[in-house]
């Protein structure tokens, strides 16, 4: 497919104009470390508490390594889905690669910093002992979003899917006729006719197979991504001419918690996980408990503040710990209460991990794969902990030591 590629110069032009006709008030809403959902719900509370406030511009500072396709695919919808009034521009400060370089396209215009790169968005999954590149049913999902807000917003069509396939060789060519700059996949090319091909000149290859798309800010600028290099976001403001200094909207304190909760969050679940362990195996109902309580009450408020978990997850857990208490304390050996009650709370807790039930498309599929995998290895180290727990304390018990009756319940 052919493509005619917007020159920088003249898209800067066309962003300076729209903006010398705004209400000159903007805002800057940082967009840092890895894409997932708390992100994407950060994001929406900025950009509708900065909407509300009357911006006609948001400037989106990217700096990120990417980070979850479901979570990218989210921000960049709701992103590109905005009201025309407001502009976005995605203002690569340091890197967007990724998921970052989908949600930095799908913004009305890109900036970048000196030195700052963007691209490299191939999907990639878990897999056979490390990471693999995801299947065509993902990959064409993910090109048809870069495709429409490459069209969109005026960025080259086939170069932005050359950031998610490697299988693309793309060619640079200058029309004779206009002095434009087209791009022609090789396949396209290679198709012309000999009199076709003769309207264009200096013919070279911009995007190598077997290479995913990463660019430069010049590169960005010279291939019509990016309007232009500015050296800090105050830059831009001044290029487009914004005499006062824009609001920096950042997360506030209650997100940073969650963040730290969610950062930790495998760790919480071991941890809770080992807690309840020890709780069934001493008597009464006290430290170990509590601590329990704490733990998976840190989890499920991070998750419900996400919107991935709802009244359903937390249902089902507490159902599950009721079932197992029951095992435990009413049912002897491990029968019917106990194996549902495990199965109730490993749902419960994969359910918390995503914002759907039942999955309905390839993406979700290989969401929820990784999320039971995940809460399965939460379990096996958690259970791991507990037994060699055990044994360190029976040790200890026999000759003598600190463990001594810890773990044996009163007859």
């Amino acid at each position: 497919m052919m493509l005619s590629c917007l020159n920088a110069a003249e898209k800067s032009a066309v962003l300076s104009d729209n903006i010398l006709e705004s209400q000159n008030k903007a805002v800057i809403i940082p967009i840092e470390g890895m894409v997932k959902k708390l992100l994407l719900t950060t994001l929406k509370r900025r950009t509708e508490a900065a909407i509300e406030s009357g911006v006609d511009l948001i400037i989106f500072r990217v700096k990120s390594d990417g980070g979850e396709l479901g979570s990218a695919m989210e921000m960049s919808n709701y992103v590109f889905g905005l009201d025309s009034s407001i502009r976005t521009i995605a203002y690569v400060e340091a890197k967007a690669y990724s998921a970052a370089a989908l949600f930095s396209l799908a913004c009305d215009d890109l900036a970048m910093k000196p030195g700052s790169a963007i691209g490299d968005c191939e999907p990639i999954l878990p897999g056979n002992g490390g990471y693999v590149t995801a299947g065509e049913k993902i990959q064409t999902v993910l090109k048809e979003r870069f495709r429409t807000f490459a069209k969109t917003n005026g960025y080259p069509e086939d170069l932005s899917q050359a950031m998610v396939s490697s299988k693309l060789k793309i060619y640079q060519v200058i029309e004779k006729a206009s002095g434009n700059i087209k791009f022609f996949r090789s396949e396209n090319w290679d198709i012309l006719e000999e009199d076709e091909k003769s309207k264009f000149e200096n013919r070279k290859i911009v995007c190598h197979q077997d290479e995913l798309l990463t660019l430069s800010d010049s590169e960005a600028q010279d291939l019509g991504f990016s309007f232009g290099t500015f050296e800090t976001s105050d830059d831009l403001l001044d290029y487009l001419n914004y005499t006062e200094s824009a609001e920096v909207v950042d997360v506030n304190e209650t997100e940073e918690v969650v963040e730290f909760f969610d950062q930790i969050s495998g760790m919480i679940l071991v941890l809770g996980l080992f807690l309840i362990y020890m709780e069934f195996k001493t008597p009464g109902i006290g430290i170990f408990g509590a601590l329990a309580a704490l733990c998976f009450s840190a989890f499920f408020i991070g998750k419900f503040y996400q919107g991935q978990a709802d009244y359903l997850e937390m249902m089902l857990f507490i159902l599950g710990i009721a079932l197992i208490v029951l095992e435990v304390f009413v049912f002897p050996g491990f029968g019917i209460a106990g194996i549902s009650g495990m199965l109730l709370l490993f749902a419960s807790l994969v359910l918390a991990m995503q914002n759907f039930s039942i999955p309905e498309t390839e993406l979700e599929n290989e969401i929820i794969f990784r999320n039971i995998t995940n809460v399965a290895l939460y379990f096996f180290y958690a259970t791991t902990i507990f037994f060699v727990g055990m044994i360190v304390l029976s040790r200890g018990k026999s000759e003598g030591g600190f463990g001594h009756g810890l773990l044996h319940r009163k007859q």
